[in-house]
């Protein structure tokens, strides 16, 4: 019996015994089956997978649509010049007319005079200091109406400088009319006193002598 079958099984059983057709039939069943284990996992937990990935796309993409926080420097904050140093207090007396001969505010007395030397006149200025501190750096400005003029060598302006505590100093200007009424004229006293203040006084109406 074995005799008459072998001639017809020898193939199958030499190509069976074949060392490198065995190792591909197994290759062979190996990818297949991981083909078909693909497959079916894809059929059965496929839906999963989308829905996760899906998920993480849509938090990423809402993530790079936020505006990114721009960290601003810190400015540390800074004293202007004029913070540091105050500005010089200007004072000035406030009346409504001007004051006839004598004036006498922040503690400083001012008398005018005006004498007539022919067709000169002299307007005397007499700035006392009534405080017992000193005051300095005292001018005393004029200002002639229209019509007059200030005489040959005299200025419309002089500075008496430091004026003690119960001191009395005298500015004197030289005037001439030409036309106008020297009573008219008008002026300024501006000194400093002990806190830096400037102060500004109006010069009285003179006093004719």
């Amino acid at each position: 019996m074995r005799t008459n079958i072998w001639p017809y099984l020898s193939p199958i059983v030499d190509f069976i015994e074949s060392t490198p057709l065995v190792w591909s039939l197994m290759e062979v069943g190996i990818v297949v089956s991981i083909v078909m284990g693909g497959l079916a996992f894809m059929l059965y937990e496929g839906r999963a997978a989308l829905r996760v990935l899906s998920g993480s796309l849509a938090s990423l993409a809402a993530s790079a649509q936020q505006p990114t926080a721009l960290q601003t420097p810190s400015v540390r904050p800074t004293t202007s010049p004029s913070a540091r140093f105050p500005r010089e207090t200007v004072k000035r007396e406030v009346v409504p007319q001007r004051q006839h001969h004598e004036v006498t505010h922040a503690g400083v007395k001012v008398i005018a005079t005006m004498q007539a030397h022919g067709d000169t006149h002299t307007l005397k200025t007499m700035v006392t200091n009534q405080n017992d501190y000193r005051i300095e750096m005292v001018v005393v400005t004029i200002d002639p109406p229209d019509g007059v003029e200030p005489a040959i060598g005299s200025f419309r302006m002089q500075r008496l400088g430091t004026i003690n505590p119960g001191s009395t100093q005298v500015a004197q200007f030289s005037m001439r009319s030409l036309g106008g009424n020297v009573m008219d004229v008008s002026g300024q006293i501006e000194f400093i006193s002990a806190n830096y203040e400037i102060t500004k006084i109006d010069l009285p109406v003179p006093r004719q002598e």
